[in-house]
């Protein structure tokens, strides 16, 4: 599966510095046996292999999804999201710039 991941990534950011790859990621989540949340199952690359986040799902109430992994999983279609504000550098989780950008693009 990791192998699979890994070949999806450097297909979709090979023009991406590799750098700067960390940017971009490619995970593959598992719905919960309850189906209330999407779990982390396996993830592209070296980096950011713990910690994953984990989304709260609803079939019935597209509001109740979280962030765009959620929405994904309701419309059952990629989600994209445009106009992220500058990722801020340092990054601290009490800056409200911060906050924004996690936010926005989660």
């Amino acid at each position: 599966m990791k192998a699979v991941l890994d070949a999806l990534e450097e297909a979709c950011f090979n023009t991406v510095a590799p750098g700067e790859r960390y940017f971009n990621r490619v995970t593959i989540f598992k719905a919960s046996w309850f189906g209330r949340k999407l779990k982390p199952y396996c993830r592209a690359g070296d980096r950011y292999q713990h910690g994953i986040s984990s989304f709260r799902i609803n079939n019935d109430d597209e509001a109740q999804n979280e962030g765009l992994a959620g929405q994904a999983w309701f419309r059952n279609a990629t989600v994209t999201v445009g106009d992220l504000p500058a990722l801020p550098n340092p990054w601290s989780d009490a800056d409200p710039n911060c906050q924004a950008y996690a936010r926005l693009g989660s």
